[in-house]
């Protein structure tokens, strides 16, 4: 993720229970701008903005869809025996879920040392460490990931298939964004960045 254009408002720690349409409406319109009131520099999302949907309404939206075709259309199962028995499938959902808030949790961990927040915060700097070391997007990629386990899990193909959703739709129309954001914030650090490390993993 990358600069965003609102801050979420917290009591106790804890979202505020009616905040939290208004939070998701002002994820869905966009407010479309430069800097945020601090003058920081930001990224507009939300429908008319820089990024269209925020990026975790389309991993939803890609889970809804897999669940719907699998249940107008049947299931489908793919995963082979013996890993389809039910208990096995939720160990596997249970592995990725558990390496993925550990993603999570070091990225949030890297991006707090460069004053850096995820899900569009501004940006004080380039994170290089940590999961960063091995892709410019490791959330993005855990997010891939989760889907995958959801469609384990569910031993449907449909899932499988509408899983893509998400990768497709971050790969086109916000990726680009936001890289090409961080250039012109950072044009003589991000660069480099770019060339070492893969957008997604590998040699993808």
């Amino acid at each position: 993720g990358g600069p965003r254009t609102m801050q979420e408002e917290e009591q106790g720690g804890m979202p505020v229970p009616s905040d939290l349409m208004g939070n998701m409406m002002k994820r869905l319109f966009a407010e479309v701008r430069s800097t945020d009131a601090d003058g920081n520099a930001v990224i507009s999302v939300g429908w008319g903005g820089d990024i269209p949907l925020f990026p975790p309404f389309v991993g939803l939206g890609s889970l809804v869809v897999g669940l719907l075709l699998a249940r107008i259309l049947g299931r489908r199962p793919f995963v082979p025996a013996p890993l389809n028995l039910l208990i096995v499938r939720v160990a596997i959902f249970a592995a990725a879920v558990g390496i993925i808030a550990q993603v999570k949790s070091a990225c949030d961990s890297e991006m707090a040392k460069q004053n850096a927040g995820v899900n569009f915060t501004p940006v004080g700097g380039i994170v290089t460490t940590g999961p960063y070391e091995y892709s410019r997007n490791p959330l993005y990629v855990a997010v891939c990931g989760l889907l995958l386990g959801c469609a384990v899990l569910f031993d449907s193909a449909w899932l499988l298939l509408s899983g893509l959703l998400f990768p497709l739709y971050v790969h086109t129309l916000v990726i680009p964004v936001e890289e090409a954001f961080l250039s012109k914030l950072f044009p003589d650090s991000y660069p480099a960045f770019l060339a070492t490390r893969p957008r997604w993993f590998g040699p993808f």
